[in-house]
């Protein structure tokens, strides 16, 4: 449902720079804001950046869009924005990172801020404030809901489940697309191999999933270790540096757009920080949560998290 280009720049004889045009279908028909987007942004210098962003509006243009909006990899269910604070620790799983740099070589291009997306840093082996457990109490009682660990037994079933959840959950948040099936299908098949029933709950009401927290292990922490190259010797080592994560990420808080008004965050996390502690983890990343995302950035505020990253989508309109 997206057209893209790929484009690169080249300085003589070496390459200077990449980056991807993406006219997405599915975005225009949901949002109908006829922007085109950029992504999968590199470049060793201001020059390069402008010219592979002049390339990028050229292309958009032509095809009648009016505006370009960016980072974007390849979509918002993917990876998206520009860190621009936050750079003294490493990017957990799927999340991006670049030189400081990078804000300035955009900017000067003539783009501006159209959102901010927070990541948030817990420490998972500090208890939760104790009126967050009664709060998560009264709203457990109060409303019958039940939460378990997802079943890595019914794997398929699960996802679907999580899909359900998350399209209704995400319905309205700012650049939603709702992924396919096959996408969303695609994304968790990825993150399987890695899957730890420890890190992700669903809350149930009358035996229905209403919401959700999905984590994953940042293998980032294993991978670093492999200098990018898993053969020959890359993959024991990758193996063999399996015990240094005690990090996860925290991709995914959702609740059903019907339920949105019992305020279930705070039971979600409260219950996602109970089931995942214990083991090997220590810390956590809340992310990405929209800048105006009050209800989430409030919770994880309110269960001890702290704001550690931020990221940035640039637009350019003319």
């Amino acid at each position: 449902h997206a057209d893209v280009e790929l484009l690169l720049a080249w300085r003589g004889d070496r390459v200077a720079g990449r980056i991807a045009a993406i006219d997405d279908r599915l975005h225009r028909e949901t949002h109908r804001d006829n922007a085109a987007m950029f992504g999968f942004f590199e470049a060793e210098d201001a020059d390069a950046a402008r010219t592979l962003l002049a390339a990028v509006e050229a292309w958009a243009r032509a095809r009648g869009r009016g505006r370009v909006r960016g980072p974007i990899n390849p979509s918002l269910n993917e990876s998206a924005g520009l860190l621009i604070d936050g750079f003294d620790s490493d990017p957990m799983l799927m999340m991006p990172h670049n030189p400081r740099e990078y804000a300035g070589y955009i900017e000067s291009a003539g783009y501006a801020k159209v959102k901010d997306l927070f990541a948030w840093l817990c420490d998972l082996e500090r208890e939760p404030p104790a009126f967050i457990a009664r709060l998560a109490g009264r709203l457990r009682d109060k409303h019958g809901i039940v939460v378990r660990p997802l079943k890595a037994s019914e794997f398929t079933d699960e996802v679907e489940r999580l899909r359900v959840i998350y399209c209704g959950a995400w319905e309205r948040n700012w650049g939603f697309v709702a992924p396919t099936r096959d996408e969303f299908r695609r994304l968790a098949t990825g993150l399987k191999p890695i899957f730890d029933p420890r890190c992700a709950v669903c809350a149930e009401v009358g035996g229905q999933p209403v919401a959700c927290a999905v984590g994953v292990p940042d293998v980032n922490q294993a991978l670093k270790g492999t200098n990018g190259r898993l053969f020959p010797l890359g993959l024991v080592r990758l193996l063999m540096r399996k015990r240094y994560i005690n990090q996860v990420r925290l991709l995914l808080v959702g609740v059903e757009s019907r339920y949105r008004g019992l305020g279930l965050y705070p039971l979600l996390l409260f219950e996602w920080h109970r089931h995942v502690s214990g083991g090997p983890y220590r810390r956590a990343e809340f992310s990405w949560v929209l800048e105006d995302n009050r209800d989430v950035n409030q919770a994880a505020e309110n269960a001890g998290a702290r704001h550690y990253k931020t990221y940035r989508i640039y637009q350019k309109s003319w």
